[in-house]
């Protein structure tokens, strides 16, 4: 077994879209995605975009993580612990729209819970053995937090009415799209079928709009998260 925890991803695919065993729905189809994107899927599978498109949605947990003990150091733990949660709802709202495809290595990296562990381990003997014990409490609090996705629980309705004004399409599907045209771009591959897919899916998204209402999909992929305009 290798030091880094593998990202399995299994696809589903069902007349409502593909669900995946990450937690994610996209309104479009297996097959679709495979007639659109067929050039970039000569250079990287489908499974590998659906778990770069896990990657990056949750890069705002993984950024936070790594943010909240740099700024225990340098802050008290009320002003770190203000200043994280701004940087995680601030990259929430925002990188569906910068995604980058050189990121995702690190990101692969940077998420792993042995090396956060290792990382809050050095972070907070050093504020414990300058007695900050305020700041090793919020760098262990925030730490349960986001590793365990209570924060996100409770800030998803805030980011999902920040997504409703920010994108026309499902946040998944849009990072989705997102990461395929940046892999396109990355292998030289053609954007021309790529480009037919923002319609698709929204044609997808809103005759089915009714039926998807009766439709559980899953945990992390709320059915009203995806009414963005």
């Amino acid at each position: 077994m290798g030091l880094f925890a593998r990202e399995e991803v299994t696809i589903l695919d069902t007349p409502y879209g593909m669900f995946t065993s990450n937690g994610l729905w996209f309104h479009v189809r297996e097959d679709d995605v495979r007639t659109y994107a067929a050039d970039v899927l000569e250079h990287v599978s489908l499974e590998t975009l659906v778990a770069y498109a896990w990657r990056w949605m949750h890069s705002p947990q993984t950024l936070a993580v790594w943010l909240l003990p740099v700024l225990l150091v340098a802050l008290g733990p009320v002003a770190a612990f203000a200043c994280m949660l701004g940087a995680y709802l601030g990259g929430k709202a925002f990188c569906p729209a910068l995604v980058s495809w050189k990121a995702m290595g690190a990101l692969h990296v940077l998420n792993q819970p042995v090396i956060q562990g290792l990382f809050y381990v050095v972070a907070l003997s050093y504020l414990a053995a300058g007695d900050q014990l305020a700041a090793v409490g919020t760098g262990l609090a925030g730490f349960v937090l986001l590793r365990w996705g209570l924060l996100r629980w409770a800030t998803d309705p805030i980011v999902r009415m920040l997504w409703r004004g920010l994108y026309r399409l499902p946040v998944a599907d849009q990072v989705l799209r997102a990461v395929i045209v940046r892999a396109a771009r990355h292998y030289g591959a053609s954007l021309e079928q790529i480009d037919q897919m923002l319609g698709d899916i929204i044609r997808h998204w809103t005759a089915r709009a009714d039926d998807m209402d009766d439709v559980r999909p899953p945990p992390d992929t709320p059915p009203h998260e995806s009414s963005s305009s």
